[in-house]
């Protein structure tokens, strides 16, 4: 059986773009950062890991994409 997939929200090239609800890999260090991280990506870059326990406090997202539980890696 597939995997029921949601269209992404429309978003510009230029959005700052928070996934959220995902298992976000840390491939260096062999294991997943704690549950709650998100990524803030922006123009192809990742800005931000919040949530993750010492990262500063990141700018505003514009679009808020939820992964689902989804693996990132």
């Amino acid at each position: 059986m597939a995997a029921s997939v949601s269209p992404a929200p429309p978003f510009r090239a230029r959005d700052r773009l928070l996934l959220v609800n995902g298992r976000v890999a840390d491939v260096k260090a062999g294991r997943y950062h704690p549950p709650g991280t998100g990524i803030l990506v922006h123009e192809g870059r990742i800005l931000a890991l919040p949530g993750r326990p010492g990262e500063p406090e990141a700018p505003p997202p514009d679009v808020v994409i939820d992964l689902g539980g989804r693996a990132v890696i």
